[in-house]
C-alpha cells in the first residue's frame, strides 16, 4: 500500500511537470494522446514477450500444464493484455495530425515515466505466471525446492546408492527378476490425501504384490539400525502384460474406478520414459 502510495504521488508530481512546461504550448488533448500512445507501443511490446513466453511454455504443456492450452495460455499472459489492443484503436479512431506533436526532452521524458507509473499503479505490467515460475526456479525461492533437496539430503542420497546391492542381491535369489534396466528403479508413490492401503491391490487389482527385497539397514538420525523397506510389485497393463516396479510406500485413490492407480503410474513412467529420450 505504501509503495502504490509513493506511486502515485510520484505520477502527480510528474504531471504537474508535463503540465507547466507544455501548458502554452500544447493543449490537453495532444499531452493524454501522447501517453496513450507511449502506453499502446509499450503494451505491444510486452505482447510480444507473453507470445514468446507462450511458445517456450508449449514445450512443456505436458508436464507443467497436463496437455490444456487454457492453462499455458493464460501462465504466458497477463490479464491487462488487451489494453494494448484497447489503446491502439481508440488512439486510431480519434487520431488526427495536430494530436501527436514532436515532443521536446523535457516533456517526453516525464511523459515515459508518468506512463510507467501508470501501467505500473494499475497492474497492467504484472508479471506473468510463467515469469514469476521462472524466477522462482533459478533463484531458487519456491519452497519446493526446499523441500525436494530435503528429501533428497535425508532420504535419497544414502538409499539410491544401497538399494542397488539390495536389487543384486535379490536377483541372486529369484532369478534375475530385476535384470532389466527399467526396472532398476525406485518409484514414489506420494499420496493426495490421508486415506492410505496397507495394501496396494486393495486400491487397484492389477496391482500385485511379489516379494520384498533385501532391506537397508543403517544408522540414522539417532537410531542405531533403522531399516528402509522396499517392496517389489506386479503391475498388469491393458495389454495383459507384467510389468515389475519398485515402491517404498502405498498410495491413495478415492475413485470408483478399480484400475485407474494402474494407469496412471504406468502413464506417468511411459511419460518419464519418452522424455529421458527427447532430452
Amino acid at each position: 500500500m505504501e509503495t502504490v502510495k509513493g506511486l502515485s504521488g510520484s505520477s502527480i508530481f510528474l504531471e504537474l511537470v508535463v503540465w507547466n512546461l507544455g501548458i502554452k504550448k500544447y493543449t490537453c488533448a495532444q499531452i493524454i494522446f501522447s501517453m496513450a500512445t507511449f502506453i499502446a507501443i509499450r503494451q505491444c511490446c510486452c505482447l510480444i514477450r507473453n507470445v514468446c513466453e507462450f511458445f517456450e511454455e508449449l514445450k512443456h504443456l505436458q508436464s507443467r500444464y497436463q496437455g490444456d492450452y487454457r492453462k499455458a495460455l493464460e501462465a504466458s499472459f497477463n490479464p491487462g493484455w488487451w489494453s494494448a489492443f484497447g489503446i491502439a484503436i481508440l488512439c486510431y479512431i480519434f487520431y488526427e495530425e495536430n494530436l501527436l506533436p514532436c515532443l521536446p526532452l523535457l516533456i517526453y521524458i516525464p511523459l515515459i515515466l508518468i506512463c510507467w507509473l501508470f501501467c505500473w499503479i494499475a497492474g497492467i505490467q504484472d508479471p506473468t505466471n510463467a515469469t514469476i515460475s521462472e524466477i522462482t526456479e533459478q533463484k531458487q525461492l519456491n519452497v519446493a525446492h526446499g523441500l525436494a533437496w530435503s528429501y533428497y539430503v535425508g532420504y535419497l542420497k544414502f538409499v539410491l546408492p544401497a538399494l542397488k546391492e539390495s536389487v543384486y542381491m535379490f536377483n541372486e535369489e529369484n532369478y534375475n527378476i530385476l535384470n532389466d534396466p527399467e526396472t532398476r528403479r525406485l518409484h514414489i508413490l506420494i499420496p493426495l490425501s490421508c486415506r492410505l492401503y496397507s495394501d496396494l491391490n486393495d486400491a487397484d487389482e492389477n496391482i500385485t504384490f511379489v516379494k520384498e527385497i533385501p532391506p537397508l539397514c543403517i544408522d540414522r538420525a539417532g537410531i542405531k539400525g533403522r531399516v528402509f523397506k522396499y517392496n517389489l510389485y506386479r503391475i498388469l497393463d491393458e495389454d495383459k502384460r507384467f510389468h515389475f516396479y519398485l515402491f517404498p510406500d502405498s498410495p491413495e485413490t478415492e475413485d470408483p474406478c478399480r484400475h485407474l492407480l494402474s494407469r496412471e503410474i504406468l502413464k506417468h513412467i511411459k511419460q518419464q520414459h519418452s522424455e529421458e529420450f527427447i532430452l
